[in-house]
């Protein structure tokens, strides 16, 4: 199964890095950017997870559990992100943007309420 690992691994990495060619033209670069990196970073991990396969001291079905529920969390992981890419506007689609709009929101009630309060001062 350490093979597995490591072809899967280096697989995810190439998609990955596949992924990264897109960052320019996408829709959301954010989400792009973060695609590639969750892809590295899973592929390597999986990597390192063979690594230390032989040293896990599990039986043959906790063995199969754990290498499938690795490959599929990696998996899922790289591929939860690509479909919003290019289906979401970047405005909408990062934590950044939504913080920003709130921001705005917030300096805007206090600029209103500050405006309204002020003739008190």
């Amino acid at each position: 199964m350490e093979n597995r690992l490591i072809r899967h691994g280096f697989i995810l990495i190439l998609l990955s890095l596949f992924t990264g060619f897109a960052i320019l033209a996408a829709e959301a670069p954010r989400l792009a950017m973060s695609a590639h990196t969750i892809g590295l970073m899973s592929g390597i991990l999986l990597l390192a997870i063979a690594g230390i396969w032989s040293r896990l001291a599990l039986s043959e079905g906790q063995l199969k559990v754990t290498y499938w529920g690795w490959i599929y969390a990696s998996y899922a992981n790289w591929l939860g992100i690509l479909p919003f890419i290019e289906y979401s506007k970047a405005r909408n689609s990062s934590f950044f943007g939504v913080v920003h709009q709130c921001v705005l929101k917030r300096d805007l009630f206090y600029r209103r309420a500050s405006a309204r309060w002020s003739w008190y001062f």
